[in-house]
């Protein structure tokens, strides 16, 4: 697979060095395994911290279990490549940790904590505790300026400091060994009548009650965050406000695939474009899921409104109102790497069909460009191996009510065509 993908950069490398774009080398083995020793070792210290911390052994061993679920799907995140390095980025990242650290002296744990790359599915940060942060480079491309990614990894590294990740485990723990909890449930297996109400009554008050107090975690480390911020520029409070507004819709989609981009893109003389690719009675039939639940989305929000923290931010912390401040040229360049190094980190981690519509949705403005018409040819090629051996759904999802109409659109598409479509299709984007 490392073979594939190292050959894969240096066609795709030699294919768009003339438009200034040099994607991710994603064959940095050992940065890898470089990653991957720090982090076990954190992971180590921290599940001896836990040891000593935790004194109720039935708790202690719920939460190492729990722990080692945790840490064991992020190493396997690491060993599948989505973790990156590139000098474009890493310099940016560093120059923020740097600010944030040399203006923040009370908060130890910034001297060792580190900022990761990572390829993914949707604009988002995140922290896993042990000091780290992650960064997808499909938020680059959707925020504005430096100040904005600054605040989010200010956010983050403040749920870090308040060991929000790690008070969690221990509350969960604690819940699954509550006698309260385990009194109510025996109680619910004696009962003879109305037990499915009962117990929809005490999933629903667990549920709502981990609900609130996620939604407090995440107001402690807006105010933390907004400090560490606050701390390291001064001058731009108000970017704080703005990111947290943009957040509201950063995951909304700005582009669509048209019938007329799908005539453009995929037409040719051996095969005529058929509506019937995106116009069907099923398509258009499509149903939302419309049965009552027994909750409410609002409810269950893990993050709340954006807009109310904005509005949180601005009114607790007196922050005076100004203009959205215009992005360095450094910033500017990795917004426009991070369009095409997106596309290729789908690909990387095997999410063929998102790699491909997302390309789509480039190539209709640049129909030229040799890099994306070389990503759909390979996209195409997994999506047709991956029909052939039946694993087509862990690579292209399957049409869903929270997908926007125009990638529905196309998740039917790409499932409508024939063998000998897809061929010709694969021809047609072949270098």
């Amino acid at each position: 697979m490392r073979f594939v993908i190292s050959l894969f950069f240096i066609i795709f490398s030699q294919s768009i060095q003339a438009q200034n774009f040099v994607p991710i080398d994603t064959s940095n083995v050992t940065y890898r395994k470089n990653l991957k020793t720090l982090y076990s070792k954190r992971v180590s210290d921290q599940s001896q911290i836990f040891q000593k911390q935790i004194t109720n052994p039935k708790v202690r061993k719920e939460v190492g279990s729990i722990y080692k679920e945790v840490t064991d799907g992020f190493k396997e995140t690491i060993d599948k490549g989505y973790f990156v390095e590139d000098s474009l980025y890493r310099n940016e990242l560093d120059k923020i940790l740097k600010n944030l650290k040399n203006n923040n002296p009370d908060y130890a744990s910034l001297k060792t904590t580190q900022i990761l790359l990572s390829y993914g599915t949707a604009p988002n940060a995140y922290a896993i505790g042990n000091d780290i942060v992650v960064v997808y480079i499909p938020l680059l491309k959707k925020i504005r300026n430096q100040y904005e990614l600054a605040y989010i990894i200010s956010h983050e590294i403040a749920h870090n400091i308040l060991k929000h990740s790690y008070n969690g485990m221990i509350a969960n723990a604690s819940l699954k060994q509550s006698e309260d909890l385990i009194k109510k449930t025996k109680e619910l297996k004696k009962q003879k009548y109305n037990r499915a109400g009962e117990s929809i009554t005490l999933y629903k008050n667990l549920i709502y009650g981990s609900s609130k107090n996620k939604r407090k975690l995440e107001q402690e480390a807006d105010s933390l965050g907004f400090i560490l911020f606050k701390n390291a520029y001064k001058d731009y409070q108000y970017e704080v406000v703005k990111t947290l507004e943009l957040l509201e819709i950063v995951d909304k989609e700005t582009d669509s695939l048209s019938v007329e981009d799908y005539v453009s893109l995929f037409e040719t003389e051996q095969l005529p474009f058929k509506k019937e690719w995106i116009v069907n009675g099923e398509l258009e039939s499509y149903k939302y899921d419309t049965t009552p639940k027994f909750w409410t989305i609002d409810s269950l929000k893990t993050h709340p409104d954006c807009k109310i923290r904005a509005e949180f931010i601005k009114t607790n912390f007196e922050v005076q109102e100004n203009k959205l401040q215009e992005a360095s040229e450094e910033f500017k360049t990795i917004q426009f790497a991070s369009k095409y190094n997106d596309v290729l980190g789908l690909y990387v981690i095997e999410e063929y069909g998102k790699s491909l519509y997302e390309t789509l949705l480039l190539l209709k403005w640049e129909p030229e460009n040799q890099f994306l018409r070389n990503l759909v040819s390979e996209n195409l090629l997994k999506i047709q191996s991956a029909q052939k051996s039946y694993t087509l759904d862990r690579h292209l999802d399957r049409l869903n009510p929270r997908n926007s109409d125009s990638y529905n659109t196309f998740l039917y598409f790409i499932r409508e065509l024939r063998r000998k479509e897809m061929d010709e299709l694969i021809n047609l984007y072949k270098a």
